[in-house]
C-alpha cells in the first residue's frame, strides 16, 4: 500500500484513537481496498478511489455540478462556488455534520464527484448516502463501481448495517443503479424540501448487510463530531 499524503483530518484523534494503517485487502473485500489510519481513509477499486477532499480540490469539484446534479441535489438558482469550497474545507461545517469523499478516476487522476455520508439519528448502525458524477463519467459504469465500494467501505470498515439513499421518483438512472445493486425500496413517497426549497418526491432505499466486527470507531463513534480548525485543535462540540 503506498504512504498516504497529509490530509487534513476530519474526526479528533482523542474521540477514534491513533493505530497502525490497517483496513481491508482487496482479496478480502472482492477487488475493494480500504486504507485507514483511524482518522483517514481510501478506498480503492480498480478503476476509482474514495479519498478525503483537500481545499485545492475545490475547483475540479465546481466542474463536476451541471444542470442536471443541481436539479437532483435542489441547488438550481443557488451559488454553486460556495457550496464546493465549503465541501472541500479542512473542517466540517457545524451545519452539515456529515462526511463527505471525492471520486477520481485512478486513471486520469481526474475528480470525477462527490459521496457523502451522515449518521441517522438514533440509529448508530445506519447511515444515509448520496452522490453525484461528472456528466463526463456518467454511463461509463463509473457509478456502479463507485457505489459497489462504497457499499464494502460502509458495511464491512464502517459497520454500517443500514445503508440508506433517498432519490427523485423521476431520477430513472439513480434508482435503476440502487435496485442494481441490491437495495430495496422502504417508502414510496417519500418527501424532501431540497436546499433551494423546492419539494421533492421520491424513493426511499436502502441497503442491509452484517455489522463487521472490525468496525472502524469513525462509523459509529465519532459522530456528533468535534469540528477542528486547520492545526488539528479541537473545536466546539456540534449539536
Amino acid at each position: 500500500m503506498s504512504e498516504l499524503p497529509d490530509l487534513p483530518e476530519l474526526y479528533p484523534p482523542a474521540m477514534v484513537g491513533r493505530r497502525e494503517p490497517r483496513g481491508l485487502s482487496p482479496e478480502a473485500a472482492g477487488g475493494v481496498e480500504i486504507v485507514c489510519e483511524g482518522t483517514r481513509h481510501r478506498v480503492r477499486t480498480a478503476r476509482i478511489e474514495l479519498r478525503a477532499f483537500q481545499p485545492d480540490d475545490a475547483n475540479a469539484l465546481l466542474h463536476t455540478i451541471d444542470a442536471d446534479v443541481c436539479r437532483w441535489q435542489g441547488w438550481t438558482g443557488l451559488p454553486i462556488e460556495p457550496l464546493a469550497e465549503a465541501m472541500c474545507a479542512p473542517d466540517l461545517d457545524a451545519r452539515l455534520n456529515y462526511a463527505r469523499l471525492a471520486i477520481v478516476d485512478r486513471a486520469s487522476g481526474d475528480l470525477i464527484g462527490a459521496r457523502s455520508w451522515q449518521m441517522i439519528e438514533g440509529r448508530p448502525d445506519a447511515c444515509d448516502t448520496g452522490n453525484w458524477l461528472a456528466a463526463s463519467a456518467r454511463g461509463a459504469g463509473y457509478g456502479t463501481a463507485e457505489l459497489r465500494a462504497f457499499l464494502v467501505f460502509a458495511h464491512r470498515h464502517l459497520g454500517f448495517e443500514t445503508v440508506r439513499a433517498q432519490t427523485n421518483r423521476r431520477n430513472t438512472a439513480a434508482r435503476r443503479q440502487y435496485e442494481a445493486a441490491g437495495f430495496e425500496v422502504y417508502t414510496r413517497r417519500e418527501f424532501r424540501r431540497l436546499p433551494n426549497g423546492t419539494k421533492a418526491y421520491g424513493r426511499g432505499y436502502r441497503h442491509r448487510d452484517d455489522r463487521s466486527e472490525e468496525a472502524c470507531h469513525v462509523g459509529t463513534d465519532a459522530l456528533p463530531l468535534l469540528r477542528l480548525d486547520q492545526a488539528g485543535r479541537e473545536g466546539p462540540d456540534l449539536p
